[in-house]
């Protein structure tokens, strides 16, 4: 027991009762208030009683989970605070007025559904990282966000009721992540600066300058995000993306997952290589049961792909990973060796030593079929399993698609794309072996769902597919002028 002269000394405390499973901790917290030195305080998962009416103004770091008071103590100045997470908390306002934490980078609130509104981040100049996961409660953040210069990632997911002119926000030069999954109201409302813009739509006051549109209207200004590298905005109800996500040349990672009412896909940006030195691309449209024109679709989405791999072979650079799910009833001819079911045998010996091979490119089309007798608590996943290799990374192999019976409510098929590098393969093979082969595999059955793999293929690729890959090779058979059924013969969309 800690001795209350003993206790105001303390500098550091760390419980973490989320991996104590025997036991139940109960906090004081009017003994933390007397702790006046605490620099660190960390407590996940603990139960806590009484009132908090100060915290130690020397704090660096405070992670408090199921933080119990409803805002922060008002006299709560802590200049040196670089991190601030309050999982699950009792928050419903930060704080009140504006509080000055020069030294804030990191603020995490995530969870906190009693959270209404954020409060004004004058105080915060050096905030990189604000994080709002599941705040489903929240309504507004307060304009002073867009004078945040360095926020990089900005993490809204699921606040479905926020409701706020998202023109805030593209101020934000030094933005890499842009979370907006599952926040519908967000994205129904932009500022029109002109009102003539506005002559063409219905319902709207050509008075003012906030217009509410329908869910088919575009976040047109997102296009002004130079440094965006990661959009997430799945779940949403958009018709059509803003053909200014082609000027987003830093864009590697775009996910549209269930976007159930997304009819159209624009241009896609040119691919720039990323600070680390190697490219690397995601592009995940699974579960939009209304896209429609895909062979323009299927254009765009290749294109992407193609000019990623030409970028990495007229480079000296690596390519990190490549991973792509868009809807398809068919594996591409390009993927020269397929075969029925979720399991393809692989021989790399002709290959291991040819310098010009430059990595495996695999591809497999599954299907989610509704099965209420699944009932297990899942969300669910499939991805790629090698023989005779250590177990890859889940970064490289698996399906990173959000995946339960509420939201996939169609059986749309889909193709799972993903390149493995050389260097990945030659890191994890087994040096010993070269035969392989890899099985595309149903880690979880989400509940309500049967995942099925009905095909699977792999192309070994070599340098000269790379120089030589258009989107006639793509969708050709044996490389003739014979295309498949993605696309037919007469398309506007093939390129000769």
């Amino acid at each position: 027991m800690i001795k209350n002269e003993e206790a105001e000394d303390l500098e550091a405390i760390i419980i973490d009762q989320f991996h104590e499973v025997h036991l139940e901790t109960t906090i004081p917290v009017n003994a933390i208030s007397k702790m006046k030195h605490l620099k660190l305080l960390i407590l996940d998962d603990v139960n806590s009683k009484g009132s908090l009416n100060y915290l130690s103004n020397e704090l660096r770091y405070l992670s408090w989970e199921r933080y119990p008071s409803t805002c922060l103590p008002s006299n709560f100045h802590p200049d040196n605070l670089i991190e601030l997470i309050l999982h699950h908390s009792n928050l419903k306002q930060l704080w009140k007025g504006t509080k000055h934490l020069p030294n804030l980078i990191h603020l995490d609130l995530s969870y906190s559904k009693n959270l209404i509104e954020m409060p004004d981040l004058t105080g915060v100049p050096r905030l990189r990282s604000l994080f709002l996961i599941k705040c489903i409660n929240i309504t507004r953040i307060h304009p002073s966000i867009g004078i945040l210069r360095e926020l990089a990632y900005l993490v809204l997911e699921d606040c479905k009721n926020l409701f706020h002119n998202l023109n805030i926000i593209f101020g934000l030069k030094s933005l890499e992540m842009l979370n907006l999954s599952g926040c519908s109201k967000l994205l129904n409302k932009r500022l029109i600066k002109k009102p003539k813009e506005a002559e063409h739509l219905e319902n709207v006051d050509k008075n003012t300058s906030v217009i509410q549109l329908s869910t088919s209207s575009s976040v047109y200004a997102i296009g002004s995000l130079l440094s965006l590298k990661t959009l997430k905005l799945g779940g949403n109800k958009f018709v059509r993306l803003p053909t200014t996500i082609k000027e987003l040349s830093n864009l590697h990672h775009l996910n549209l997952q269930h976007c159930k009412q997304l009819k159209y896909l624009p241009e896609l940006p040119t691919t720039k290589k990323n600070k680390s030195g190697a490219y690397y691309g995601d592009l995940y449209i699974f579960n939009c049961p209304n896209l429609s024109e895909m062979e323009h679709c299927y254009h765009m989405v290749f294109s992407w792909m193609i000019q990623i791999f030409k970028a990495f072979l007229q480079s000296s650079l690596s390519l990190d990973q490549l991973k792509i799910v868009i809807p398809g009833t068919q594996i591409p001819r390009w993927f020269s060796e397929q075969n029925v079911g979720r399991s393809i045998s692989m021989d790399l010996s002709p290959v291991k030593e040819d310098p010009n091979w430059m990595g495996v490119a695999c591809c497999s089309l599954f299907v989610a079929h509704d099965d209420p007798t699944n009932l297990n608590n899942n969300f669910g996943s499939i991805g790629y399993n090698f023989k005779n290799m250590q177990v890859l990374h889940n970064s490289y192999r698996m399906l990173p698609i959000f995946l339960n019976n509420d939201l996939v409510t169609d059986e749309i098929d889909h193709l799972f794309m993903v390149f493995f590098p050389r260097e990945i393969i030659s890191l994890y093979r087994n040096v010993y072996e070269d035969k392989m082969g890899f099985t595309t595999g149903t880690f979880e059955h989400p509940k309500g769902l049967h995942l099925e793999v009905k095909n699977c293929g792999y192309r070994l690729v070599f340098k000269e597919d790379l120089q030589q890959l258009n989107l006639n090779m793509m969708f050709s058979e044996n490389s003739s002028s014979k295309k498949c059924k993605l696309l037919s013969s007469d398309s506007p969309y093939i390129i000769h």
